[in-house]
């Protein structure tokens, strides 16, 4: 989605949770009637609206249409002076922007709201007792606007890999402290790479902590303005460490047949014993124990929505999950296939004769996943193309309606839209940031060994990158795949330069490279 301009819309729900801003001293009385203060923050995009803000206030408190939620912004209560109130500490937001400080005595207050890379902003409030106060009722329709500040900030990239015989991604939090500052303060963001697109310039110290793993040295970074750096850490263990389990096949959201034999594969590295052999359990939260073995295969799933998830144990009884969902469909009668649009997004904006990329997919309970002629892409009611994936550089100035029409072996159908406009100047567009985790650059691995490949990519407009838009290569020998992750072990000894290209939705490309050796095993 393309933002064209933020606004931090604050929207309150009433609710009883316990409050996360903490009394830390005696500055309030405790004699008077005392309520609760809660609020959100969004930042407001493109396609938003007084009447989306209406709808914002009265509906559930998922994230609205047109909005997405600011995490990591600091929100201060102080008094109408602008003093900060010292009996409660400033409350940092979440994942979903909420903000909540219990036992306030009443009267008025300032909510002051700060976020890395934005303006502050705040608004007055008045705080009623034995209530829990709802700030945006307080403030009507209008929208607090907060303006980002994004030539002053730049991007922070930061992976972490075990010291270990294989390579083990690590998860672990992030922790950046400015050099002036004493501590270090935990970030929202996590490893094994963690793309942090929203720092303020300056220099900062970062460290990495992950459970299981000995602290590692803290490395300085300066950040510059629009500018890009990268940080490796590697870490070692703390005892015997857990393994790293992942699911290789099936994908994530594939569909089978009922009765269907379905292949799972996992694979798992740990630091003492290298790529587990044995410890490998599948189970279903359908079904319950479906096998074990780094590969099984079964026909015996119950129709539904199952969580398939792998447990690998080490030698040293530690043990680690991965998870993934898988839809069993009965064998009835024929259902309606699904069409979905993965590209252009809805509401994206091009410059005349830019290339569009249009990617999609159809699925289908019976017939599996569509291909081909079964998937037909219209403009305005004129078809366009077919298949999975194309490109055009000819459609005419003007909003156009894209339509994915997937049609299954018994001629039903399933439909999904998308509106873009073609304009005749250029659409703004940021190339996106690309950062290759493993294989480690100038790493040496050995022949017939699985090598590990995790990458990952970020776009300031679409956000995350995945699936068909990262196109792995290696090169000598023309090796090409796509997606975030794969595993390799039959590459010839030699010296390999292993690139990573992501495009975002705008049709804009960035690579990245690292150097690897892939070296005999000793005798």
């Amino acid at each position: 989605m393309k933002i064209a301009k933020l606004t931090l819309v604050l929207i309150a729900a009433v609710t009883t949770m316990i409050s996360a801003g903490c009394r830390n001293g005696t500055n309030l009385p405790y004699d008077v009637p005392r309520g609760n203060l809660e609020g959100y923050v969004y930042t407001e995009t493109y396609n938003s609206s007084v009447a989306a803000r209406r709808q914002m206030r009265v509906a559930d408190r998922t994230t609205p249409t047109g909005y997405v939620a600011v995490s990591n912004a600091l929100v201060e209560l102080r008094d109408t002076s602008g003093n900060a109130v010292s009996d409660f500490n400033a409350y940092t937001t979440g994942s979903d922007g909420r903000f909540y400080f219990a036992d306030v005595p009443s009267g008025a207050y300032t909510v002051y709201v700060t976020k890395s890379g934005m303006d502050p902003t705040s608004y007055n409030v008045t705080v009623y007792a034995n209530t829990t106060t709802v700030a945006n009722d307080q403030l009507g329709e209008s929208a607090v606007s907060i303006s980002p500040a994004t030539s002053t900030v730049g991007t922070l990239t930061v992976s972490a890999t075990a010291d270990c015989i294989v390579q083990v991604p690590i998860e672990g939090t992030v922790f950046i402290k400015k050099q002036s500052d004493a501590l270090f303060q935990p970030t929202p963001y996590s490893t094994p790479i963690a793309i942090i697109n929203d720092i303020s310039a300056g220099d900062y110290d970062v460290l990495v902590k992950a459970s299981g793993y000995t602290d590692p040295a803290s490395q300085p970074v300066s950040i510059t303005a629009t500018g890009q750096a990268t940080l490796t850490f590697l870490l070692s263990p703390d005892g015997n460490a857990p393994p790293n389990a992942s699911i290789q096949i099936p994908a994530d959201g594939a569909t089978f047949n009922q009765g269907t034999t379905i292949t799972f594969t996992g694979a798992a590295a740990d630091c003492e014993d290298g790529m587990l052999a044995t410890g490998f359990k599948w189970t279903s939260d359908i079904n319950g124990t479906i096998g074990t073995g780094a590969t099984i295969r079964t026909s015996e799933l119950s129709p539904g929505i199952h969580t398939i998830t792998l447990t690998a144990t080490d030698s040293g009884l530690l043990a680690d999950t991965a998870s993934i969902k898988i839809t069993v469909a009965p064998n009835t009668s024929n259902n309606p296939p699904t069409a979905t649009i993965v590209s252009p997004a809805n509401g994206l904006e091009f410059s005349n004769g830019a290339t569009i990329n249009f990617l999609g997919a159809g699925t289908d309970p019976e017939n599996g996943i569509l291909t081909g002629a079964s998937l037909v892409w219209y403009s305005d009611d004129v078809q366009i193309g077919t298949g999975t994936n194309f490109q055009l550089t000819t459609l005419a100035p003007g909003t156009h309606v894209i339509k994915l029409v997937a049609t299954d072996n018994w001629g039903l159908t399933g439909t999904a839209s998308v509106t873009v406009k073609v304009s005749t100047t250029a659409a703004q567009n940021n190339a996106p940031t690309v950062a290759i985790a493993l294989p480690l650059n100038g790493g040496i691995y050995v022949q017939n060994v699985n090598i590990n490949f995790v990458g990952a990519a970020t776009d300031s407009e679409d956000g995350a990158i995945t699936g068909n838009r990262l196109v792995w290569t290696i090169s000598p020998g023309g090796f090409t795949t796509t997606g975030a992750t794969f595993v390799k072990s039959d590459l010839a000894p030699n010296t390999y330069v292993v690139t990573l290209t992501a495009t975002d939705s705008g049709g804009l490309s960035s690579s990245t490279s690292v150097s690897m050796t892939v070296s005999e095993p000793a005798e």
